[in-house]
């Protein structure tokens, strides 16, 4: 059986040296959304963990018993993974 070649379109040098600047700028612009949602989820982490930490655990409600109680230790409580609502979408960002 006979293959059929089609005829690929050339392009001028023009365009194409247009299609590799458009190129270039999408990549770039690529590479800083991509450091940017980095840096976004390093902040969820981070924040996350803090407010577990300030809050022992509990969620808002408890944490507000806690600090309207009379206790005035605070135990440093150690963050689990099932802890976590936000970043358990972002598993690259574990310590």
């Amino acid at each position: 059986m006979a293959k059929i070649h089609k005829p690929k379109p050339k392009l001028s040098k023009a365009a194409l040296t247009t299609l590799q600047k458009q190129l270039s700028t999408l990549l770039e612009r690529q590479k800083q959304l991509m450091k940017r949602k980095n840096e976004l989820e390093n902040e969820i982490y981070k924040y996350e963990t803090e407010y577990l930490e300030s809050g022992q655990g509990y969620p808002l409600t408890n944490t507000l018993d806690f600090y309207l109680g009379q206790r005035h230790e605070k135990k440093k409580y150690v963050v689990q993974a099932k802890d976590r609502i936000f970043s358990t979408l972002l598993p690259r960002i574990y310590r």
